[in-house]
């Protein structure tokens, strides 16, 4: 489910997870896709890969990402 100030950024949600700037691991197995949107705002895209498909679980913006550069990251656009 989308966060509701995100219902018309549909595109840019499919593109974080197509062209993320960085990727962390969950605790479930899920996998969170971050892209930056501005010098302190990032787009967030929790999902789940299942074979060669996905889906994704939910996706919001964010100021607040001490948290997510806590996780593991496993993949880095700048790398």
């Amino acid at each position: 489910m989308l966060h509701p100030n995100l219902t018309n950024k549909q595109t840019k949600v499919l593109g974080t997870v197509k062209n993320p700037d960085c990727i962390f691991r969950g605790r479930e197995k899920e996998l969170l896709a971050a892209s930056k949107l501005s010098v302190k705002v990032y787009l967030v895209v929790v999902y789940k890969e299942v074979g060669v498909d996905g889906f994704i679980i939910t996706a919001y913006d964010t100021t607040d990402v001490k948290w997510l550069f806590r996780k593991e990251m496993i993949w880095n656009k700048d790398s």
